[in-house]
């Protein structure tokens, strides 16, 4: 039973880590997006279309890999 109970600890530790990966990342795509948008004169369309196209296209890879690993979050974040 405590053998049991440790396994059941571990796959909730690796969990939490993945589910705070997740969180970080959700988090700075947020931040960045919002930054962006509010940016004004200070980007020019171009570069806010490229911020706001990579944030779209994290966020949808974001939506459509829920189950991904933490290192797959930190890898993404990474490429920001």
């Amino acid at each position: 039973m405590l053998a049991e109970a440790e396994k059941f600890k571990q796959e909730d530790d690796v969990q939490r880590e993945r589910v705070a990966g997740r969180n970080n990342l959700e988090s700075y795509v947020y931040g960045v997006k919002q930054a962006a948008e509010e940016a004004g004169d200070r980007l020019s369309s171009l570069e806010k279309d490229s911020v706001l196209s990579k944030c779209r296209e994290t966020i949808s890879w974001i939506d459509g890999n829920s189950l991904a690993e933490k290192e797959e979050y930190e890898h993404r974040l990474k490429e920001l």
